[in-house]
């Protein structure tokens, strides 16, 4: 930490008897005065007021040197004792209160240094932030800085203290010394690059040992803490530690040869006038003053106890205390006065029954396919005529979006209604009041696609539809019944039921999907491309196999209205899944892959909605299931594997 400069003058003391020019005339006694008050207050109008209370001349060329430290730590002894060998310039006290308020100044004849004192922090004040803003101010105009620290170990405040005043320096105080610089003067001092702080930390220990590598120590230390980087605003961190024995007085003898080294070296900041110096001080003070709140932190701040969520609207914080949903305590509470806004993406508007509302009852109200009394199949055949439902637990069905055959007006226009905008909680991401409304078609849909899947996976129907097709095959083509496997890959069709088996139209033979998906000419299906197996397909350039036209003219026939049937079924059934989707399911054309297992999907490989965070999964990874209250599924549905997971 130290240069080069510093080698050999450990036995140079403040007390040198070099002769001292005569600008500055020598007092035996010395006497301190108020710089600035409390109130951040300048106590001298002018330069010349300044140096006539301090018995200079206004282009005295100084060194200033401020102190900080807490309070009753020893600043005002220590800089008596460093600097004006232990006469007291600067007031001590035995008494409980502080002696030292606002900023007072003494000049050093002989170390050719202005000194000054600084009230300590954490001591008794009306507004700690405008001492703060004072003392950072003072460490901004000085040169060499010493923090006083009387304490077994050094203490994380004083290297948070020096870290936002390093970043204060350089963000704020900076640029404003080089504009406070007289013209005259911008020659005669260091450029802005060389600006830079020397820190001196006086550790005095009374039952433990001092730092054993010094200066790096404390710079190691200081950066772990602070991570200022590049803008550090200090040159050079000085640590300075002393262990006393109780009950001896302070040895001062080794503080005194850093400070001594300190101000005789020019290497990174050199003297300036005293009008200078004044001129810096009054442009920072009148650049940062005014009021300043009075903002204390806590001791122990609300953010150690308070629930941590936030709704994902209004980003607002609820205010009740840490994990008071567990063991069927209340949700989240919102502050007062916070106004949640809307936002399509959460659709977080409710609606609230406007007739129990004005009898005092807060009664939610969701659309619904149908009322709660009707059953499915009827509920959608009411739907279709009547439209969606609003219904209130107390009055039942309180609206119907066709009820009339014209002139239905808006829920909330026919006052049945009245709107309200809820936070959406960041672990719930479900409105309250509205789970109902988030699935009710869907409840619906997942009702009859139950009742069919049902039947279609029953023995006797599979064994019917084999039948019907095994009729009207071509007579080339080996039975369903027959094909246990797949011809090619040796796909057990007994061990996946789930996949269907294909003909190749040349050969006859049966194939899974993926050896069977290619195309080519076979004579008697015309001239379009059918399905053919990989073999087949190589030796489609040859000759192709004879087949019988007449053998597949009904095979044909069927295919045809099969896909046509097929794609109006396709079209109709992915229009009412369009609607019927709940809002915070994943939209069908965003998916592409499984969320879990990030495998495609395919036709063979359908896409599911995992029923509690509503991404698109596939079967595989979603094969168990749960209820999910919190998105209003009372019974258990199909959830994924990593929600199944967390809950």
């Amino acid at each position: 930490m130290s240069s080069g400069l510093d080698t050999g003058m450990d036995s140079l003391s403040l007390n040198d008897t070099r002769p001292v020019e005569k600008d500055i005339a020598e007092h035996p006694a010395i006497e301190s005065t108020l710089l600035i008050n409390c109130d951040e207050e300048l106590q001298c109008s002018s330069a010349d007021e300044l140096c006539q209370r301090l018995n200079c001349r206004p282009d005295t060329p100084v060194k200033v040197v401020s102190i900080f430290g807490k309070t009753g730590d020893g600043k005002s002894h220590t800089l008596n004792h460093a600097f004006f060998d232990g006469r007291p310039v600067f007031a001590t006290s035995a008494r409980p209160e502080s002696c030292t308020v606002g900023v007072w100044a003494a000049l050093d004849s002989q170390s050719r240094a202005l000194v000054l004192d600084t009230e300590g922090l954490q001591g008794e004040t009306s507004n700690e932030n405008q001492r703060t803003r004072l003392l950072l101010k003072i460490l901004a105009i000085s040169d060499i800085i010493l923090y006083r620290i009387k304490a077994d170990r050094l203490q994380n405040d004083m290297f948070l203290f020096l870290g936002d005043a390093s970043r204060s320096y350089t963000e704020h105080f900076k640029d404003e010394l080089v504009k406070a610089i007289p013209k005259e003067d911008s020659g005669n001092i260091a450029p802005l690059s060389r600006f830079g702080l020397k820190a001196i930390v006086f550790h005095e220990t009374h039952h433990t040992e001092t730092l054993a590598g010094g200066d790096q120590d404390l710079r190691d230390r200081f950066e772990r803490l602070n991570s200022t980087g590049k803008s550090c605003a200090y040159a050079k961190l000085i640590y300075v530690g002393i262990r006393s024995s109780p009950g001896q007085p302070t040895n001062f003898e080794p503080l005194r040869k850093r400070l001594h080294r300190a101000l005789h070296s020019n290497e990174i900041r050199s003297p300036r006038p005293i009008r200078v110096i004044y001129g810096m001080l009054r442009a920072l003070n009148e650049k940062f003053s005014g009021q300043i709140s009075d903002l204390r932190r806590s001791v122990f701040p609300d953010e150690y106890f308070t629930c941590g969520s936030r709704c994902v609207c209004c980003q607002a914080k609820c205010t009740l205390s840490m994990n008071h949903g567990s063991a069927g305590g209340r949700g989240h509470l919102a502050p007062p006065d916070s106004n949640c806004r809307y936002t399509a993406e959460r659709d977080n508007k409710v609606f609230l029954c406007e007739t129990c509302y004005l009898r005092g009852q807060r009664n939610d109200v969701a659309y619904q396919l149908s009322g709660r009394g009707e059953s499915g199949l009827f509920g959608l055949a009411k739907y279709a005529w009547s439209g969606y439902v609003l219904e209130c637990p107390t009055c039942g069905v309180i609206y119907r979006s066709r009820q009339h055959w014209y002139g239905n007006e808006d829920p909330e226009r026919a006052k049945v209604v009245r709107s309200e905008v809820r936070h959406v909680w960041d672990d719930a991401d479900v409105v309250p009041g509205a789970e109902g409304s988030l699935n009710a078609a869907q409840r619906l849909l997942d009702g009859v696609n139950f009742a069919v899947s049902s039947v279609s996976a029953a023995l006797p129907t599979q064994v019917i539809t084999d039948y019907i097709s095994d009729s009207i095959a071509p007579s080339n083509w080996v039975p369903n019944s027959q094909i246990e496997k797949c011809h090619r890959c040796g796909l057990s069709f007994l061990e996946e039921p789930d996949m269907d088996k294909h003909h190749c139209r040349s050969c006859g033979q049966g194939f899974c999907h993926r050896c069977s998906n290619y195309r080519a000419h076979v004579s008697g299906y015309g001239s379009d491309k059918v399905r053919v197996c990989e073999t087949c397909y190589s030796s489609s350039g040859s000759a192709p196999a004879s087949v019988v036209a007449n053998d597949t003219k009904l095979r044909q026939y069927t295919e045809l209205l099969t896909s046509a049937c097929g794609s109006v079924y396709s079209s109709t059934a992915g229009a009412i899944k369009s609607f019927a989707r709940p809002s915070y399911w994943q939209r069908d054309d965003d998916i592409s892959q499984c969320s879990c297992c990030e495998k495609p999907f395919h036709s063979k490989r359908s896409i599911h909605h995992c029923r509690r965070c509503g991404m698109g999964v596939c079967d595989p990874c979603s094969p168990k299931r749960q209820p999910v209250p919190a998105r209003g599924w009372d019974i258990e549905v199909r959830v994924c594997n990593k929600c199944y997971q967390k809950a």
